[in-house]
């Protein structure tokens, strides 16, 4: 038996033995839908699960993706509350040097 098992509530990787499911919130996009759209999602706060369903609607948007971090304003709703979301990109970088050969390529 695996140490770890996918919850089939949150869906969260955890040791199922001791396992609590953070809070249920309902969120939605106020600017691509209503609250018939609202979605499931397990977070420890409000503000946690905005930002949990942020990154995913961000990726699947219907504007080619990323409009929060294109800066553009989005408001979703977490059990009635709403949110002005907001993001960044950070950037990774990697430098590989390269060896040179005896063909001098």
């Amino acid at each position: 038996m695996a140490d770890y098992e996918q919850c089939p509530q949150c869906k969260r990787w955890v040791s199922l033995f001791a396992h609590v499911c953070p809070p249920k919130w309902r969120v939605w996009c106020e600017d691509d839908g209503d609250e018939s759209d609202a979605v499931d999602v397990y977070e420890a706060t409000a503000g946690e699960a905005a930002e949990a369903y942020a990154e995913k609607w961000d990726e699947s948007d219907g504007d080619g993706g990323c409009s929060i971090l294109r800066g553009e304003p989005v408001v979703f709703v977490v059990n009635g509350v709403r949110f002005d979301m907001t993001g960044e990109a950070c950037p990774q970088y990697y430098a590989h040097e390269i060896k040179e050969t005896d063909d001098g390529g």
